[in-house]
């Protein structure tokens, strides 16, 4: 039996290990492109980006944990005259929204439920920086949509979903999307070996949606199932 130690893992961009691996038990994830590189990728689909007004969305993780390159590649990306958008948690300093605020033409930021207790409770996050950072971001006219992962049990109800929209409407926005929940995610937990916090949560059906994009519309706010833009 072969024993691998882990020590240099964190500072090894190669992972040759993980290459060399007979029976396939190390996986390399993602890896290291400088800005040219990445730029030169993004070029790649030029046309599809004319075509459909289409553009470029920084994701993760949490994009805003590396502002400042995302700054410099929406920069560029303006300079070809792409959309920009970032998808954030946006529980980070808001100096990390600064860098990037010129350079980005919308924020699809999460926002699960406004509760401090329920959200501490589940994601052992801050919720109140989450909050003082969009009220921030409206204050500087930035284009934001919230995204609201509904999750039963969580805050698929009716007065958490009428909590973020009275949020979302003190900010003057009048679009909000849902994501239902689903188990996608599950295997991911598996693979980690950690527990999956949600297992016994149910998937919502469409009839779940339905009542709440009700509430929704008593606050003036367009709600819209799914990710698409």
């Amino acid at each position: 039996m072969a024993l691998l130690s882990t020590k240099c893992c964190e500072h090894c961009e190669k992972k040759i290990c993980a290459e060399n691996c007979p029976p396939g038990a190390l996986v390399k994830y993602g890896y290291t492109m400088t800005l040219n590189e990445l730029m030169q990728e993004i070029e790649k689909d030029s046309v599809f980006y004319r075509q459909s007004s289409g553009g470029v969305t920084a994701s993760g993780g949490e994009p805003l944990l590396q502002a400042t390159f995302v700054a410099e590649l929406f920069a560029r990306c303006h300079v070809k005259g792409y959309h920009t958008a970032i998808e954030t948690s946006s529980e980070v300093a808001f100096e990390q929204f600064i860098k990037v605020i010129p350079h980005t033409n919308l924020f699809l930021c999460d926002l699960k439920p406004v509760d401090t207790h329920t959200f501490k409770k589940y994601t052992g996050g801050n919720v109140s920086i989450i909050l003082e950072n969009l009220i921030r971001l409206s204050e500087y006219n930035a284009e934001v949509i919230l995204r609201t992962l509904l999750i039963p049990g969580f805050n698929a109800d009716k007065d958490s979903i009428a909590a973020i929209c009275d949020f979302d409407r003190s900010l003057g926005h009048k679009i909000i999307h849902f994501l239902p929940y689903h188990r996608l995610g599950m295997q991911k937990y598996i693979s980690l070996s950690k527990d999956y916090p949600f297992e016994v949560a149910k998937v919502m059906e469409i009839s779940d949606v339905e009542e709440l994009l009700r509430i929704t519309t008593k606050f003036g706010i367009q709600a819209k199932i799914g990710s698409d833009i």
